[in-house]
């Protein structure tokens, strides 16, 4: 249980971080972006200007939208299932199916981000816009955030019910107070055991009253 947690755990950071890294290359690296170009026909120098540069619409800025929703949506998506993981599924006993369901969805979210972003890319890549490095490294994460999520409904489908764990007995406190009620409970079966081997018939040993009341 506890590797599950730590695989999960560097999942989780990841998933962050490909999200965070497509935010920070569109906003710094494919938005509002100015370029200098040479015109071969009137051989002088221009510039150009560009409010997106994920597809060949440099003027639309659509597309940098989309990508921050995305991501953005990724992001609270990876927060929940922390949240359930932390939380609900130690209280409701479904956290693995309910886990591995919202995984499934934001594995398809980013699959149709993923091809959204590279046709994109790849149509401004061969039409000789600026940053294809960037543009690559965008569809590129969404790929792998795709690929992430998926990891993680995987885990939580091959991992076991927590309904079929068994419950825990709470913290240090509570486990030391159990094993102090079982380790009497164990010396006054010995007690009793040692009484009764050490004396071949017990019973002769009470008084006659005290046999009188008991059968009474």
């Amino acid at each position: 249980m506890g590797v599950r947690k730590v695989i999960l755990g560097i999942i989780y950071a990841l998933q962050i971080g490909a999200a965070a890294l497509i935010i920070g290359v569109t906003a710094v690296r494919l938005q509002n972006i100015e370029w200098q170009g040479f015109n071969e026909q009137t051989l002088s120098a221009f510039t150009e200007e560009a409010n997106c540069l994920l597809g060949t619409s440099i003027n639309s800025e659509s597309l940098c939208t989309y990508a921050y929703v995305a991501c953005g949506a990724s992001i609270g998506v990876t927060l929940l299932l922390m949240m359930l993981s932390c939380v609900f599924c130690a209280c409701c006993g479904c956290g693995g199916v309910l886990d591995a369901a919202i995984a499934g969805v934001a594995t398809v979210w980013w699959a149709v981000a993923g091809g959204v972003l590279t046709a994109n890319a790849v149509k401004a890549n061969r039409a000789g816009w600026p940053a294809g490095l960037w543009r690559t490294v965008v569809f590129c994460a969404a790929w792998a955030a795709a690929g992430l999520f998926a990891l993680v409904a995987l885990v939580h489908m091959c991992a076991p019910s927590s309904m079929s764990q068994e419950p825990d007995m709470g913290g240090p406190m509570e486990r030391r107070m159990s094993n102090r009620r079982s380790r009497r409970a164990l010396r006054e079966q010995r007690s009793v055991y040692a009484q009764f081997s050490t004396n071949a018939n017990p019973y002769r040993a009470f008084k006659p009253e005290a046999r009188a009341a008991a059968k009474v």
